[in-house]
């Protein structure tokens, strides 16, 4: 039997506020992030499964996604519970193309101010 393809895992970015290391894998795009102790052999074991295309939003499901919806302060509320802010722009700005805490492809609905109240 053949040895499971193993994620080929690259350095993402830091986290500013809690040191997290992400990673994504060049082969699958999967991402993951270890703690600033944490050392890169803890990153998700699973066996690599790169997509059969090379067109990288073609696979995506409904549970492959986190929608980010801005609030009046500007902060962001993810569907993973999570709540994010910048401090110039939103996640398109500054490049955030995943959610930072599930890795769902993030999808964001900034805030828009209603000029009618509901009644």
């Amino acid at each position: 039997m053949a040895d499971a393809l193993k994620h080929d895992w690259k350095f993402e970015y830091c986290h500013p506020h809690n040191g997290e290391y992400w990673y994504k894998c060049s082969i699958c795009g999967a991402s993951d992030w270890i703690a600033n102790y944490g050392t890169v052999d803890q990153l998700d074991p699973k066996e690599c499964k790169p997509a059969a295309n090379k067109q990288p939003w073609s696979n995506v499901t409904r549970e492959d996604v986190c929608i980010w919806v801005q609030d009046s302060d500007g902060s962001w509320h993810t569907a993973c519970n999570k709540t994010w802010e910048f401090i110039d722009g939103g996640p398109a700005d500054n490049g955030a193309r995943f959610c930072f805490h599930c890795g769902g492809v993030l999808l964001a609905e900034p805030f828009t101010k209603n000029e009618r109240m509901p009644t």
